[in-house]
């Protein structure tokens, strides 16, 4: 009786399987460089599924596919810069363009590689003017609304223009790290990224400043520029003032100067993000914080234990008072005053409790109204009848 039972020993009949790990590196390697997946798979006789699904287990994202974009804020007045003052003087004048500026938000992107996607300027205006992006950054882009905020309108547009330039696709992601801002979630924002390749991985909440490269190595020393380019446009007495038609090319000044490749490879690296190091961070700093207040309020039985201290004298001036209420003040030489007071509270200052001096705290029960401020009476004397 024929058995329908497979051999123990299956002998592959295809040739699917012939390639090696080796082989198979270079062609992950070779989609990496650019060429097509299908291309690829036909050069090295690989199915084309095996490449996209090694792709997807490997999480190939080399250094120059790994971005960080985030926002911040510049304005028309500057944070003037410190000055060296007469010896003595503690406060002196410094230029300023206003005394109230406006906010200019400017979206910034780097990867890990050393690179940086030209930013976009958003002014609070509500038509766009060519004056606005003059002398600005080299194919920057530019965007009004009503108050110089990101919005979800302006990230899409600032997408379309990162994949311009990084030439994303399904094929080539990109892996863009970015905070949880409101203007970041969006449907039309989801699509656009799930169909051209950009694979965005959002930071925890109140961990931006140690996990954004941005925040640890750009834009502190970006800011200092940017207000020392605004303290030289205001002494070369170009104009008194300096307006939106003069921001951008403020604002390209700066950012030449810091927008270099050792800026982005240290926030990179010193966030753990590439090289990748999970243990850039102690237990110290996952810790919660500790806020230490000073006892100022003691328990009422702590007031039986006051030690009694000497004196010379015990002698007691009352003076009287027109709220009711009264604080004792006790020293060492046994003086003892009662003065008016109108907080409602019964305070003893500088009592002796174990040879230590503390302060405490002794609340009055109920406290009304005309014992704190009490009203005028009238007499009825000062006035005159009508005849």
């Amino acid at each position: 009786m024929a058995s329908n039972r497979m051999p123990s020993k299956y002998v592959r009949k295809t040739n699917t399987a012939g390639w090696t790990e080796e082989t198979l590196q270079k062609a992950l390697e070779a989609i990496d460089s650019g060429r097509k997946i299908r291309e690829v798979s036909r050069s090295f006789n690989i199915h084309e599924a095996t490449l996209r699904a090694r792709r997807r287990t490997n999480n190939r994202f080399g250094p120059s596919r790994i971005f960080n974009v985030d926002e911040t804020g510049i304005s028309t007045v500057q944070k003037p810069a410190k000055q060296l003052g007469p010896k003595g003087v503690k406060q002196f004048g410094s230029k300023i363009s206003w005394e109230r500026g406006k906010n200019v938000t400017a979206i910034c992107a780097m990867s890990a590689s050393g690179s940086f996607v030209p930013p976009l300027l958003i002014f609070p205006r509500k038509r766009m003017s060519p004056t606005l992006a003059k002398h600005g950054p080299v194919d920057g882009i530019y965007a009004v609304t009503d108050n110089g905020w990101s919005n979800e309108k302006c990230f899409l547009q600032w997408l379309e223009h990162f994949k311009f330039h990084v030439n994303s696709n399904l094929e080539n992601p990109v892996l863009l790290l970015l905070d949880n801002h409101y203007s970041h979630i969006s449907l039309p924002i989801y699509n656009y990224c799930k169909g051209n390749g950009i694979v965005m991985l959002s930071i925890p909440p109140h961990t931006s400043h140690r996990l954004q490269p941005l925040d640890t190595s750009f834009f502190g020393p970006f800011k200092g520029a940017f207000n020392k380019e605004c303290d030289l446009f205001l002494k070369t007495g170009k104009q008194e003032k300096i307006t939106f038609a003069d921001l951008a090319e403020i604002f390209n000044n700066a950012y030449v100067k810091i927008a270099t490749m050792e800026k982005a490879i240290s926030g990179f690296n010193s966030t753990g993000i590439y090289p990748f190091n999970p243990d850039k961070f102690t237990k110290e700093d996952f810790e919660a914080a500790s806020q230490y207040l000073p006892t100022i309020c003691d328990d009422l039985d702590s007031t039986n234990e006051v030690d009694s201290a000497p004196s010379t004298s015990s002698l007691l001036t009352s003076v009287p008072s027109t709220s009711g209420l009264a604080t004792s003040v006790s020293s060492t030489s046994g003086l003892s005053t009662s003065v008016p007071s109108t907080s409602g509270l019964s305070i003893s200052h500088q009592s002796r409790i174990k040879g230590k001096s503390r302060l405490s705290v002794l609340p009055k029960e109920k406290v009304t109204i005309a014992e704190l401020s009490p009203l005028p009476s009238y007499s009825g004397k000062g006035k005159t009848k009508k005849k």
